[in-house]
């Protein structure tokens, strides 16, 4: 066995980059044209299409093999699919996962006039168009962007927002059911509608943009028609072996089982997918006090991709691992640190080349371009990972899927360990390389060389001979595969400056009882509006929570009714102001009680205390009210410092008591508040004293 150590860095072909087409049936083809030469020892050492095609695709992949194809310059890429909807003669299927952001093609667009909303007797000129966001159900609209502006909708597919308004641009969504129903506005408004025209499979939008004044059209329309790009939750088939329900997931691994079964035509093993659906939703910390689920998939493919380069951006993804199990079915690990059960040493090797120097051009600082969900779901460099002193070369890699800060760090974090690696290793095994096949990481023991660490494979493939294995790998330790909360680098600010004047805040808001007459609890908001270019939007959610009901209320109205609400639960409200696609920040949270009866019931009468043997007899008259429900007992040196003891529940207009007994000697001095049913105290009763002796 030969060891040389190179001083130049090794280079080697990206398993992706050699890639085929995608295909219906992407395997046959390539275990046929091997059959002849391995015959029946291929059924006998249990390999399928990977180590059967090894010359052309590697037996194992990790994520470092693809980061250079998708390492790119700063200038942040450009995805047409997200603001535009093309009118093309042939469109590709599209497919999404998780939550994306995607426009899409146009389906069919006519001119002609439409009800203003379903059964609405009021008709306009309209251009209709369908925009095809999947060929497959989804799970919902995650939020509304049209000409690149976030929109709320009304009931009737209408945005809020100037400059649009009910008038003049519309959107309905329809999930893609087997069973959906056809747009009843389109099914009014053209004649060749049918009730069949309903797109089962099909994800869209329904658009309308009426027709408008001249010196209004650059406004409403600045790209000829309102242009959508909704964020969507993408496909909610995604088969979960955990609870054996097909549902909407972000679960990167199973995501990407879906993708390899369902369109490219792979096996995997469900019971190891199961587990690796449990890593990926390990929750990590992010660097801002959260913690969130560690591997997530967020992106969309078309069919007219590369089956090899939508594996690889999976891989890129999670920092994930990619490998052919004997019985021909397809493995993968999501990125983490797994301590090495086997271990390769001088016996193993036929030859062995180690690199232990440093590039003299290598970069210092790393780089993830992500999509940022608080940027309107477009392209985001996070901040530089460091090595050193930094200040040298910077290196960008692009992770279409990732849409979590997080997750993008920990890639720009492994990218550049990778890189600066103490030892990176090219070799030639010997037969073991059967055993190693599925295993990401091995140690490696050189007792000649000083070597002792652990290795990670980044690709393995069978030579030529059927007999030897190359190996590609670098050093790694546990530390390189988790990023600590106080190694986040802070996120990049984009400061912008406005066309337009500051969006004045909102400080009116007011919140109070608003009664109900359905027996749940209602709270009624109201504020001023300072500016009538403005736009208020009013959110509230259970106080301590983020579960916020939002809504925008038509110009000119300056009260929100919030009803169905908890009894006796405090919820918060806040108001913001908005125009032209811009907005004020929200305002101080306003914390009320929501109360189904705000209305105080008279005071108890006849309050009296009588002390006996270690007890006090307490007695009463209910109120003559039909809100009354019980009776709070309080005892104390005084009312305001008095506690509750007792709450005793009656009836209107009887007589009721209560004994306090297990007194010590003393004076002890009582009152009483009569309650309603949302626990509203009357009027407090007393003091009502008794002295034992």
């Amino acid at each position: 066995m030969t060891y040389r150590i190179l001083r130049n860095a090794l280079t080697c072909a990206a398993f992706f980059l050699s890639v085929t087409p995608a295909a219906a049936d992407p395997i046959s083809a390539l275990v046929l044209s091997v059959g002849a030469a391995w015959g029946a020892s291929v059924a006998t050492a249990g390999l399928g299409f990977f180590a059967a095609a090894a010359i052309q695709i590697g037996v194992g992949l990790a994520v470092s093999m693809v980061v250079a194809k998708f390492t790119q310059s700063r200038q942040p890429s450009f995805d047409p699919s997200v603001r535009f909807n093309p009118s093309q003669p042939i469109a590709y299927q599209e497919r999404a996962y998780g939550i994306t952001r995607k426009g899409g093609p146009v389906g069919f667009t006519i001119f002609t006039r439409f009800p203003v909303y379903p059964g609405s007797p009021v008709w306009h000129d309209c251009r209709a168009y369908v925009v095809l966001l999947a060929a497959h159900a989804i799970d919902g609209i995650e939020a509304w962007f049209v000409d690149d502006r976030e929109v709320t909708l009304n009931a009737n597919g209408a945005p809020f927002e100037q400059p649009y308004d009910t008038n003049f641009v519309y959107a309905t969504p329809h999930l893609g059911g087997l069973n959906q129903p056809v747009d009843p506005v389109f099914r009014a408004g053209i004649a060749a509608f049918t009730d069949a025209h309903n797109f089962p499979g099909l994800a869209y939008i329904a658009c309308r943009a009426a027709k408008t004044k001249d010196d209004r059209f650059n406004e409403l329309y600045p790209n000829g028609r309102p242009v959508w790009s909704p964020a969507i939750r993408g496909n909610r088939n995604i088969y979960d072996p955990r609870d054996g329900a097909r549902k909407f997931t972000r679960n990167w691994a199973l995501i990407f089982a879906h993708e390899l079964v369902t369109y490219q035509g792979l096996e995997v093993d469900w019971d190891e997918v199961a587990y690796e659906a449990d890593q990926c939703d390990t929750l990590v910390a992010t660097g801002d006090g959260t913690l969130l689920p560690r591997w997530r998939a967020d992106g969309s493919f078309t069919d007219d991709m590369q089956h090899a380069s939508i594996r690889a951006q999976f891989l890129l993804a999670a920092d994930a691992f990619f490998y052919e199990r004997e019985d021909g079915k397809v493995g993968f690990t999501a990125g983490r640190w797994i301590e090495p059960v086997l271990t390769l040493g001088p016996a193993d090797f036929l030859t062995i080349q180690i690199d232990s120097t440093r590039d003299i051009d290598i970069a210092q600082e790393y780089a993830t371009t992500y999509i940022e969900p608080n940027r309107k779901y477009v392209d985001t460099p996070t901040g530089a990972w460091v090595v050193g002193a930094g200040g040298g070369e910077r290196k960008d890699v692009s992770a279409t899927l990732v849409s979590s800060y997080h997750q993008a760090v920990a890639l720009a974090k492994r990218t550049a360990r990778m890189e600066h690696a103490e030892y990176k290793i090219s070799a030639t095994l010997k037969f073991v390389g059967f055993d190693i096949r599925t295993h990401r990481f091995v140690r490696l023991e050189l007792p000649e060389m000083g070597i002792s660490c652990a290795i990670e494979i980044q690709k393995l493939t069978l030579n030529e001979d059927w007999m030897t294995w190359r190996l590609e790998g670098t050093s790694t330790a546990p530390d390189d595969w988790l990023v600590a909360p106080g190694e986040y680098p802070a996120r990049p600010v984009y400061d912008r400056i406005d066309s337009e004047d500051i969006i004045l805040p909102n400080g009116s808001l007011q919140v109070t009882y608003g009664g109900s007459t359905s027996g749940s609890a209602a709270l009624v908001a109201t504020w001023d509006v300072i500016d009538d270019s403005y736009r208020q939007r009013v959110r509230y959610a259970l106080d301590g929570t983020e579960d916020w009901s939002t809504f925008v209320p038509p110009a000119g109205v300056t009260r929100l009714e919030a009803t169905g609400l908890l009894d006796g639960r405090r919820y918060a409200f806040q108001i913001r102001n908005e125009r032209g696609g811009k907005s004020s920040d929200w305002s101080l949270p306003v914390v009320v009680t929501a109360r189904a009866d705000g209305d105080a019931p008279a005071a108890v009468r006849s309050f009296r205390a009588e002390a006996g043997s270690s007890q006090a007899s307490l007695s009463w008259i209910a109120p003559n009210v039909a809100n009354y429900r019980a009776t709070r007992i309080y005892r104390g040196a005084t009312l305001d410092s008095a506690l509750l003891v007792q709450t005793v529940y009656g009836a209107p207009n009887q007589l009721d008591g209560w004994i306090d007994t297990g007194l010590a000697p003393g004076t002890y001095r009582y009152w009483a508040r009569s309650i309603n049913g949302s626990g509203v105290e009357g009027p407090a009763a007393g003091p009502a004293t008794a002295t034992i002796l």
